[in-house]
């Protein structure tokens, strides 16, 4: 895509840094996407309630259009997926291959979640057909055009990984904070007993959430940067083929591993959270009593706050896969603790305070790795795969999404699942024993299992031992590239280094004017105050 329009300056990155900003990494990273990241988080917890408690969806074509629905939607993502792939590789623009897309996804994000939830009141026929569109006009297009993008955007940020790990961790802190702390927490809490089943209230809070992703997409797409884009601006780019893309990746053990395993974790974790409201309500405490799912998600949630003021120096000196191996351990055993006794709270909340422990790596920073392999790809085949992988990525994500929908409301369908109904002040009916047990295996059974096997497929992934090297021959691979255009080669890893320095070394002139000034001010001697400060950060 080459497009006069991305030419003009106005819609230029406000990131012009060669490393990664403090600004790039809080407002970009960790502030922009919370509207997007917040909405789907509201959409893959409770559409599904939604379509279940408030449409009555469950009696449908005898229970079916929820099963065959979620299904034919994902395989309809799956392929927008892979045709958004394709284009992102083949996309250069001024403003990089991905943040175009970003841009574009905005006005569309707010559409089509305003259509989820604004559902006429029509016959049940034309009311599935305002489904099917709607979903897939969100999933399909809107979503994948964000979604696609936003992931591959950390791979692009920097060649250097100690940076893409950082803004791994800052995006997923956005992500987390999206899921765990808004959809999480404040809706069970305050949010869900107020709009119980009423439908006028169900709408009006929705279209709120929807409408703030157009502000919010816009601002990530003007606070981040594509560094890795820009280094072959001006170099003739080199004509690869979908065929030899596909065999780049499947013939990359890494990567074929990594998808392997998002694929597995993707199933887990998307059943698990859609059968969270349920378990909640109907297993471990009463319909929408305001305070069970509350419980779980704030307990069980307490790890991921304490994990981004740790996971980064532990996945700095023991390694990103290794850290990642021993939490998907832990993940298992805290599963496995919930599942054994999942109607007492108590054990339920310590279960989920270890299990999530576990999960901090994965949730912050198990998706850099990603990037290492990309780079590896790049350097063992002379091209990227960003664009293919990130739409593989998301059709596993879909399909995955799909597939633990159709397969839950099959659960829900076969074991007798009732809707909600008051049969007296704030009192509601109970689900059937066998349902019980059913919804409890989807929430915390399958990761019981799944966690042990991923652990094992995440030890044989190395590909951190190798990455010097791959930087190295990179550099010097594009240093040949652009003299062999005429172009004035700038290492782009030593002048982030260098602009690194300089700042430094401006901060640390800055910090000796301001203590010279105190001490004159004050009397005090600056060379021991000096002394003090140098002696303080020393330990």
């Amino acid at each position: 895509m080459k497009m006069k329009f991305w030419d003009n300056p106005r819609l230029d990155s406000r990131i012009t840094t060669r490393n990664v900003s403090n600004t790039e990494k809080w407002l970009g990273y960790l502030f922009a996407p919370l509207g997007p990241f917040i909405f789907n988080a509201i959409v893959s917890t409770y559409l599904n309630v939604y379509y279940t408690d408030l449409l009555g969806a469950t009696a449908w074509w005898n229970g079916a259009f929820l099963i065959i629905f979620p299904i034919v939607s994902k395989i309809i993502d799956a392929v927008t997926n892979v045709l958004m792939g394709i284009l992102i590789d083949r996309t250069k623009t001024r403003q990089g291959k991905l943040r175009p897309y970003i841009l574009m996804s905005a006005p569309l994000l707010m559409i089509s979640g305003l259509m989820l939830f604004l559902i006429p009141d029509m016959s049940a026929n034309a009311q599935m057909i305002w489904i099917m569109f709607s979903y897939n006009f969100y999933c399909a297009v809107a979503y994948t055009m964000f979604f696609i993008s936003s992931n591959l955007l950390v791979p692009n940020a920097s060649r250097n990984t100690l940076q893409r790990t950082q803004l791994s961790v800052f995006n997923n802190i956005s992500n987390i904070a999206g899921s765990g702390i808004i959809v999480a927490l404040i809706f069970p809490m305050a949010i869900m007993p107020l709009i119980g089943v009423d439908k006028v209230k169900w709408m009006l809070v929705m279209s709120i959430f929807a409408a703030l992703t157009l502000p919010s997409t816009v601002l990530y797409y003007f606070f981040t940067k594509e560094r890795v884009s820009e280094e072959d601006e001006g170099i003739e780019e080199k004509k690869v083929s979908v065929a030899q893309q596909i065999k780049a990746m499947v013939t990359e053990k890494y990567w074929v591993l990594i998808m392997s395993f998002y694929l597995i974790y993707n199933l887990c974790y998307m059943l698990k959270n859609i059968s969270l409201p349920y378990y909640c309500n109907w297993v471990l405490g009463t319909y929408s009593d305001g305070i069970t799912q509350t419980m779980v998600s704030a307990l069980g949630g307490l790890p991921m706050g304490i994990g981004m003021l740790i996971i980064w120096p532990l996945a700095k000196k023991f390694g990103k896969k290794n850290i990642t191996a021993v939490g998907l351990v832990i993940y298992s055993i805290g599963s496995f603790i919930c599942f054994v006794s999942p109607k007492n709270m108590i054990v339920v909340l310590i279960g989920q305070f270890i299990k999530n422990m576990g999960g901090v790596p994965i949730s912050y920073i198990f998706l850099s790795l990603l990037a290492d392999i990309l780079d590896t790809i790049e350097y063992k085949r002379g091209f990227r795969v960003d664009g293919l992988s990130g739409s593989v990525y998301a059709v596993l994500a879909t399909v995955c999404f799909g597939i633990s929908s159709g397969v839950f409301n099959w659960v829900l369908a076969k074991t007798g699942y009732a809707a909600p109904v008051e049969v007296s002040a704030g009192v509601y009916n109970v689900q059937n024993e066998l349902c019980q047990r059913a919804i409890t295996w989807c929430f915390v059974g399958v990761e019981a299992v799944a966690g042990i096997i991923l652990a094992v497929m995440v030890a044989c992934i190395t590909v951190e031992k190798g990455l010097g090297k791959v930087t190295a021959g990179l550099m010097e691979r594009k240093k040949a590239q652009a003299e062999a255009a005429g172009i004035e080669w700038v290492d782009p890893v030593e002048a982030a280094k260098r602009e690194e320095e300089e700042t430094k070394a401006a901060a640390e002139e800055e910090r000796i004017r301001k203590l010279r000034e105190k001490c004159q001010r004050k009397g005090l001697d600056f060379e021991r105050e000096n002394a003090r400060y140098l002696k303080r950060h020393r330990k």
